[in-house]
């Protein structure tokens, strides 16, 4: 019995988890959409989806309380059950002169003492049935394999600075190819800028470079040792990145920063601030690097945002900076400020610049122009632009607007 009860309480609890994983993914999405909500007018719908989610979470926390009441009561009955027909035999055989008050006693103390046990173990079976229910689910993340495990073998060290070459690169997402046989060299302090239409596999060139994901077909190698050899976590913090739209934290200003580089002191955080023109609004700030910004960053401007994304990438001082559509978004005061942190702070690391805006990456040392998946031009700006192709009809279509 008690593991019938055990495995009904685990049912029950699983399904509340459920409900209540949906209803945090519902209200997640509602805090990070809720500039969307605004401007779509969506508050009553919204309103009215958050309070059906409630009521489910609450009609499923007292479905939860009452069948698990339900099975200790059944316990509970049997129990007094049990204890009613004992005390009836022993007044029967005591009535009958088959046995004296002493018997009696002694068999009504030792079903006492047997119960207390006995529903101890049954109440830590239920306990265990409804802490399942939580293991389970997080045993299935757990368990998930990783599409980019560990070398099980050697493991090759990063080289702190070096060429990368992508050699006869295929990868697909399922049956959807999105790059096919990519053959592409890097030299090590080359300002090299990736352009092309939506689609065009541009992202994913970046996720094969970080190992988030890996080929089908060829290799990613660093001075030519094949990135799958090293620790991930070790390629990925030799590698800086600024995405198009950077997550901020919930904390100061100086945790935000140090992300990358927890040791860091102010004088750093300062130094890597200023070459990304950050400081210009960190120092007007009343609590400097002790501010905190709102979730995601809503007290910060985009542009602040991407500044102080750049310089966390900065204080952490990677070997190669990738630049993820980093002023697609912003104004022009912005993109010029961020257009000057990036040309005064790269030194002479590697600049993988991903971009839709053809302006930022005319400084570039190359560019390569992706259309489905394959490399369809390569050279200078001033080059491709002179030439007829895809580069110049970009050129143009971004001039007209």
């Amino acid at each position: 019995m008690m593991n019938i009860s055990r495995k009904r309480v685990q049912d029950i609890s699983r399904d509340l988890q459920v409900a209540e994983g949906d209803a945090s993914g519902h209200v997640t999405d509602l805090l990070r959409g809720s500039k969307a909500v605004k401007l779509y007018a969506m508050e009553g719908q919204v309103a009215s989806e958050y309070s059906e989610q409630a009521r489910l979470i609450g009609r499923k926390s007292l479905e939860r309380d009452v069948k698990s009441h339900f099975e200790w009561m059944k316990q509970e009955g049997i129990g007094y059950i049990t204890f009613a027909l004992l005390l009836a035999a022993c007044a029967w055989r005591y009535q009958s002169g088959h046995i004296d008050l002493g018997t009696v006693t002694a068999c009504l103390t030792s079903y006492a003492g047997l119960t207390f046990p006995l529903q101890t173990m049954f109440q830590a079976m239920t306990m265990y049935g409804a802490a399942s229910a939580s293991a389970e689910r997080l045993g299935a993340v757990l368990a998930t394999a990783s599409t980019t495990p560990d070398p099980v073998g050697e493991i090759r060290a990063v080289p702190q600075r070096g060429a990368i070459s992508l050699e006869g690169v295929r990868f697909a997402y399922g049956d959807e190819t999105v790059l096919e046989r990519i053959d592409l060299h890097i030299p090590y302090s080359q300002k090299f800028a990736v352009v092309g239409p939506c689609g065009a596999g541009k992202s994913t060139l970046v996720q094969l470079l970080l190992r988030l994901y890996d080929p089908q077909a060829g290799r990613v190698a660093i001075n030519g040792i094949d990135v799958r050899s090293m620790r991930t976590t070790d390629l990925r913090r030799r590698f800086g990145v600024v995405p198009q739209d950077p997550f901020t934290f919930r904390n100061t200003l100086r945790d935000n920063l140090r992300v990358a580089r927890p040791e860091a002191d102010d004088a750093a955080i300062r130094l890597a601030c200023e070459r990304a023109n950050a400081w210009e609004f960190i120092g007007r700030l009343k609590d400097g690097l002790d501010s905190r910004v709102g979730e995601g960053g809503a007290s910060l401007s985009g542009g602040q945002r991407q500044r102080l994304s750049i310089a966390r990438v900065l204080l952490a001082d990677p070997s190669w900076v990738i630049f993820d559509e980093a002023t697609s978004a912003l104004d022009t005061v912005s993109e010029r400020l961020i257009q000057q942190a990036i040309e005064t702070s790269l030194g002479d690391r590697t600049a993988i610049f991903i971009a839709h805006r053809l302006a930022t990456v005319q400084d570039c040392d190359r560019i390569i122009v992706a259309d489905r998946g394959s490399v369809v031009q390569d050279g200078s700006y001033a080059a491709l632009a002179e030439r007829d192709g895809l580069f110049r009809d970009l050129v143009r279509g971004q001039q007209l607007h």
